[in-house]
């Protein structure tokens, strides 16, 4: 099936439709996600998807992925932590179907998806990666999320309901939709920063649209009033989209007075996670590109609870400071300097910074990429790269 279609039909099955073909303001939370994996810089042939059907009741993560090598293990991955490991057909190919609440016909979904690293390793390195549903996502990412943003206490009349989605051609969309409310002049915050503003006739549907084009002075397709179930609102606004709503708290304020407040996430068949602390002892040796120069990297367990620190010395290379990459992007600087008998550098990292020099561990480095460079006109170049090991 075509993405195009495929995509469609997520869309269609979203909520039951009235018969003047507006969405029910009760429909509940719900997300829907198709998101294509990218080949990471080891990888040169394989491809696959990642599929997300999520509601109150039930949440379904699929996974396609195609020319792996023929009849092997690979792990999946979420922000590096295991979750299951599949086999590939004698074609290279293979699918899996996670499922929550647990079913015997299928393996158990045992953490949400959203915003997290999904990866497939073959047990040393990344072959296929992709955010799925959050920040830092492939650009062309499809993703409906549908949220109810609750009443404060004692409540309101009325309902409200953020709709957040991506467009094939990019377009970021933010619809905070007003259903049945009283009259008035009603301000959407997100994170405590005002976004805009709608006016609501007694009765009527009211609906704030922010967007974001995929460039500088794009549009975004669409009319700029339509609400939460795709019918178009009896009054609306439109603003820019710029911050990332997804996770932040949206509010809606009359008067000075918070009536509406929530997460903008929909709240989904998802296990309740706890943070899970595997004991991590990896080391993996720098290989130098040219004649000269040693390292190493390292990333281990401390005794606190889900700390761990990442290490990497350079040796044997000329007095400079050097750039750490990791996975394409520069996290720290590698000070090379003159000791007895060598020159030597080295970059610390900790989940939790204690001592004089540490750098805070905000990133994963197993299954990517590691390189030291230099910076130097033209162009950049690297002494010591490896491949660092998932485990």
């Amino acid at each position: 099936m075509p993405r195009s279609s495929r995509w469609a039909g997520l869309v269609l099955a979203t909520c039951a439709v009235g018969a003047v073909g507006v969405a029910s303001t009760t429909c509940g939370d719900h997300a829907q996600v198709y998101v294509l994996l990218e080949r990471t810089p080891v990888e040169s042939s394989a491809s696959g998807s990642i599929q997300l059907q999520m509601d109150e009741n039930r949440s379904v993560l699929r996974l396609s992925v195609r020319n792996l090598l023929s009849e092997s293990e690979y792990l999946l991955l979420a922000d590096g932590l295991e979750q299951t490991r599949f086999t590939t057909n004698p074609g290279g190919h293979a699918k899996l179907q996670l499922k929550y609440p647990p079913s015997p016909e299928y393996e158990t979904l045992g953490f949400d998806p959203r915003g997290k690293r999904i990866s497939v390793s073959d047990g040393s390195e990344e072959r296929l990666s992709a955010v799925v549903d959050g920040p830092g996502e492939p650009r062309w990412s499809h993703v409906l999320e549908s949220a109810g943003v609750p009443p404060s206490d004692p409540p309101e009349p009325g309902h409200v309901r953020g709709v957040y989605k991506t467009t094939l051609w990019g377009c970021r969309i933010l619809n905070v939709s007003l259903y049945g409310v009283a009259p008035g002049t009603y301000q959407v915050r997100i994170d405590g920063v005002s976004v805009g503003e709608v006016e609501a006739d007694a009765g009527d549907r009211a609906s704030l649209r922010l967007e974001s084009p995929a460039f500088p002075g794009g549009v975004c397709l669409g009319l700029p009033g339509w609400g939460a179930g795709g019918s178009p609102s009896q009054s609306s606004a439109s603003a820019p989209l710029d911050l990332e709503p997804r996770g932040a708290r949206v509010e809606v304020v009359r008067d000075g007075e918070v009536l509406f407040a929530g997460p903008m996430r929909a709240r989904v068949a998802v296990p309740e996670e706890t943070e899970v602390c595997s004991t991590v002892d990896i080391e993996v040796d720098l290989n130098p590109t040219h004649w000269f120069g040693a390292g190493d990297a390292s990333m281990k367990s401390k005794d606190e609870a889900c700390d761990h620190e990442f290490r990497v010395t350079a040796r044997h290379l000329p007095v400079a400071n050097y750039e750490l990459w990791v996975a394409g992007s520069m996290v720290g600087t590698v000070p090379v300097r003159n000791w007895p008998g060598e020159s030597r550098g080295e970059v610390h990292f900790d989940t939790v910074p204690d001592e004089p020099g540490e750098l805070p561990l905000d990133f994963d480095p197993r299954g990517q990429p590691l390189e030291v460079r230099r910076p130097m006109t033209p162009p950049p170049a690297v002494y010591l790269e490896a491949a660092f090991p998932t485990e």
